[in-house]
């Protein structure tokens, strides 16, 4: 089971800065919890870390890209703290599969998408034989 670390940075004038929380999954699911699987996604996708403010102001980068209201539910948690946002495995490789097949129904053939995307031709067609999750 994985466990989340605290780890202190020093700045130069000597001064603690932010908590840096590590944990990834740990962290991950939390988030989720706290202010739902896409919105954590979204934020993954701007940035792999993001300090949390203890008290949030409407122009702070993390309610740029949550909003007020959920940045002020993740400072509630990790206020003061850099939280890392990692893309999991899974998640990346299923937007690689949706990418593929959206290639596939505008026509591109699997020896192209094979080649586009570095796999065989057979790793493309079972990706184009599976169906989506819901």
């Amino acid at each position: 089971m994985e466990t989340a670390q605290d780890e202190r940075g020093q700045g130069q004038d000597g001064h603690h800065q932010a908590w840096r929380l590590h944990g990834a999954s740990m962290t991950a699911a939390k988030i989720d919890q706290i202010i739902g699987k896409r919105a954590r996604l979204a934020m993954a996708e701007v940035r792999q870390s993001i300090y949390v403010p203890l008290i949030p102001k409407p122009s702070s980068p993390l309610a740029t890209m949550v909003g007020l209201g959920n940045a002020i539910k993740l400072s509630q948690v990790f206020g003061g703290q850099v939280i890392d946002l990692p893309k999991s495995a899974a998640e990346k490789l299923a937007r690689r599969n949706a990418k593929i097949k959206e290639a596939a129904q505008r026509g591109q053939t699997v020896r192209q998408l094979a080649s586009d995307y570095c796999l065989t031709d057979r790793q493309v067609r079972n990706v184009l034989k599976t169906r989506a999750k819901s």
